[in-house]
Order: C-alpha cells, then sequence, then structure tokens
C-alpha cells in the first residue's frame, strides 16, 4: 500500500493531505460529489503513465442528473494533465457528478492501458482555505463501505451518484 503526504502552501492554497495512490489505472474514474461555487477551485489531475497520448471524455452532470455536452480532453503520454470544470459555462452552479472515459488503443508498446485521476478541491474555510484531494473510483458498485462516521456541521457528508441510465434506491446502514 502507498500513500502521500503532502502540504499544500501556496498559489491559494493552504492545507495537508494524506492520501493513498492508485493501485492501478483505468479507462474509467467515477467522482460523486463536485462542485462549482463561487470561491470554491477544483480542478481534476490526470496522469498517463503511457507511451501514447490518450483522449478522455469528461460526462459531467447536476444534481438533477442532467448532464452537459461531453468534454474531451488530450492526457499528454508520461505526463500529468489538468482540467478544471470551473471554466465551462454550460455547468451550472451547484453539485455535481462526473464519469472520465478513455478509450483503449494501441500503441507500439501494445495496449493503453488507461489513466489515474485526482480531484485537488480548495475552498474557503472560516477565515482561510482548505485543500483536499480525492483519488476517483475506477468502477461503480452496489454496495460501498465507508469506515469513518462524518462530523454534524458537514453539509452534504454523504454524496450517491447512481451513474446508470437507470433509477436505483440505496440505503444506509450504520
Amino acid at each position: 500500500v502507498v500513500g502521500r503526504s503532502q502540504h499544500y502552501l501556496g498559489r491559494g492554497r493552504l492545507g495537508y493531505t494524506m492520501t493513498l495512490a492508485s493501485s492501478l489505472t483505468s479507462n474509467r474514474w467515477y467522482f460523486a460529489d463536485g462542485e462549482k461555487a463561487a470561491g470554491v477551485a477544483e480542478e481534476y489531475v490526470i496522469y498517463n503513465p503511457s507511451m501514447s497520448d490518450q483522449q478522455l471524455t469528461f460526462i459531467v452532470a447536476g444534481d438533477d442528473g442532467v448532464a452537459i455536452d461531453p468534454i474531451v480532453v488530450t492526457a499528454s503520454a508520461n505526463r500529468v494533465t489538468k482540467f478544471a470544470p470551473a471554466d465551462l459555462g454550460a455547468l451550472p452552479e451547484g453539485r455535481y457528478s462526473v464519469i472520465v472515459s478513455a478509450v483503449a488503443a494501441l500503441s507500439g508498446a501494445g495496449l493503453v492501458d488507461g489513466v489515474v485521476i485526482e480531484r485537488v478541491t480548495t475552498r474557503p474555510q472560516g477565515k482561510t482555505v482548505a485543500s483536499a484531494v480525492l483519488l476517483g473510483s475506477p468502477l461503480a458498485a452496489r454496495s460501498w463501505i465507508a469506515p469513518a462516521g462524518v462530523t454534524i456541521d458537514v453539509i452534504d457528508s454523504l454524496r450517491v451518484f447512481n451513474p446508470g441510465s437507470q433509477p436505483a434506491t440505496f440505503r444506509v446502514t450504520y
């Protein structure tokens, strides 16, 4: 298991995060709780470890389930690429979810394996700002387990995103 400890100090960011690294690359990543709001800065950090550029399609949908037109982002080979959805005029203010898909392709070295994607969010927190890093999920699942509870004063502390085309129900057991 590999973890990362990172201190943000500068460029409008402040904070300390501890996150797990990804144990795999994937052609699909899911994020359930983005936010476009005044003072909130979000960017998706994409690492493409392959020797070939990859075309990624971002499907962004608000809490109402309505998606804006897909956005195509090129993830350069063996580099980190950043994408900030706040720059999208078609994305309304509020919470949103994201599905990112990479088309599997052949390169000179074989099948291109996918990418790793994290979301970095910086938001006002009292009289300062706080930064958080979240690794996306490479799969949608029917069951999730969160080993830690939530704080009473945290708004939207549990976010559920249904990436399917059919309505779904869920339950929370604690």
